[in-house]
């Protein structure tokens, strides 16, 4: 009774893998107007068709899952915390960026209003005037500003 279900499951695992030892076969041809076709079947009609099954068949492996493996063996899994501290990373650098935007932005805009005609209002709402020397020295921090934040 082994014997004739160690043959089963043989035969069943010869059927199933026989698809991956089937050689698939890879046609190239040009048409009456030059253009190249690719196919896995050898075109009917005047065609002449190359066989270019050796040629592609290195190609057309896909050992990603093989190599995912490996690379498993070798690095460790993430586990859920780590993942979780990533991800929570992953936001703060986006929110950073975010708030670096507002302020490229904010500074650019004030030292737009700077370079141009402009006056100043204290809390009270009264007009004051400020130096040369002033504005050159809030223009540079806005453009310190601008570099740090817009860079």
């Amino acid at each position: 009774m082994a014997y004739h279900s160690l043959k089963t499951r043989l035969g069943l695992l010869v059927l199933v893998a026989l698809p991956l030892w089937a050689p698939a076969e890879v046609y190239r041809w040009v048409d009456e107007n030059g253009k190249v076709h690719f196919s896995d079947r050898k075109p009917q009609g005047k065609a002449a068709a190359e066989d270019i099954s050796e040629a592609v068949s290195k190609t057309n492996i896909d050992d990603s899952t093989q190599q995912n493996q490996k690379l498993g063996d070798v690095f460790p899994k993430e586990t859920a915390a780590e993942k979780a501290l990533r991800q929570r990373q992953t936001q703060e650098r986006q929110t950073r960026r975010q708030q670096h935007d507002k302020d490229c932005k904010r500074a650019r805009k004030l030292l737009d209003v700077l370079r141009g005609r402009v006056y100043f209002v204290d809390e009270n709402g009264q007009p004051y005037n400020i130096s040369e020397r002033e504005r050159k020295e809030r223009e540079a921090k806005l453009q310190a500003e601008i570099n740090q934040y817009c860079g």
